[in-house]
């Protein structure tokens, strides 16, 4: 009891969304602070074990990369850059919350998607994730 839950609902999906899941706006803020909040639409992604923002909008934000690592995508190992990002996500009444913070994010070619971020598990494991497909509805709490 006494937990402070808050939830996101997102509406009935659009035909021309329905292919892409559940999606989020998600607003990061760099870690240094070099660079204002930047803000886009994210898929909310269970199979995804860690978080990742496409390659060519976090270049053209001019954020300054943590260095490169191994990440590992559907299409095998891979070097990528990653980005320390306190992530916040948008709550029904357009406010940004919570923030996550300092959540290491690697880089992936996401430019033939509507979203630039994907929320992987690093963060959905802080998170009640429901997912109804039958009525195109999904739920996220958090503390």
């Amino acid at each position: 009891m006494g937990k402070n839950l808050k939830t996101a609902v997102m509406p009935i999906i659009t035909p021309s969304m329905a292919g892409h899941g559940p999606l989020i706006y998600t607003r990061f803020q760099p870690i240094d602070r070099k660079v204002s909040s930047l803000t886009c639409l994210a898929l909310l992604d269970t199979g995804a074990s860690n978080s990742v923002i496409d390659t060519e909008f976090i270049s053209q934000c001019q954020v300054t990369s943590k260095g490169m690592g191994k990440s590992f995508t559907p299409h095998g190992d891979k070097i990528s850059q990653y980005f320390s990002l306190d992530v916040s996500m948008c709550g029904i009444a357009g406010e940004f919350i919570p923030e996550f913070k300092d959540v290491v994010v690697g880089t992936e070619n996401l430019r033939v998607f509507a979203y630039k971020f994907i929320v992987g598990r690093d963060i959905l494991s802080k998170c009640t994730f429901i997912f109804d497909g039958i009525n195109g509805k999904y739920s996220l709490e958090w503390e």
